[in-house]
């Protein structure tokens, strides 16, 4: 039995539909907040430590709880082989994570400073049956509007595919 977690990422660029072109054109999904820099480089230890970092790096953004809680599960939480619900304007897809966390300023979306990122395959799977199947988001009391979310249940993937 190979259980996946289930995380849904909405993109929040500015040109959102651009962003996920440049997703699916080079196999990877993406965060912002670059100032903040390589997280296991810079040695961020929590949450809370990102957090704090945006509010030095990012004052404008007035989302440090959001995006520390965002970078923080996009880096630890997230692991090979967990399925993302990757969510544009019209644009909605599902993609299995292939990789570890890496910073990339070199390849990186479209107009912006997305350079975390993780490797990803393109799958075939319905993204609304897997929303319903994964029980939707995940109950810590959070926004559904952070751009990712852990949804509430595991799925035993090889029964789901």
């Amino acid at each position: 039995m190979v259980l996946s977690t289930i995380w849904r990422l909405i993109a929040h660029h500015e040109n959102r539909e651009a962003a996920m072109r440049w997703s699916r054109q080079n196999h990877r999904i993406a965060l912002g907040w670059d100032k903040v820099g390589d997280i296991k480089a810079q040695g961020y230890n929590s949450e809370k430590d990102l957090e704090n970092a945006m509010r030095r790096f990012h004052p404008q953004n007035r989302n440090f709880k959001s995006g520390g809680y965002s970078l923080w599960n996009f880096y630890q939480e997230m692991k090979e082989g967990d399925l993302v619900i990757v969510k544009g304007i019209k644009d909605i897809w599902v993609a299995e994570v292939e990789s570890d966390y890496f910073y990339d300023p070199k390849n990186y979306s479209t107009n912006g400073d997305y350079f975390h990122q993780r490797k990803i395959k393109i799958t075939q799977l319905d993204p609304y049956k897997l929303w319903k199947a994964s029980g939707g988001m995940f109950d810590d009391g959070g926004s559904i509007y952070r751009p990712l979310i852990r949804c509430a249940k595991t799925i035993e993937t090889l029964n789901y595919r």
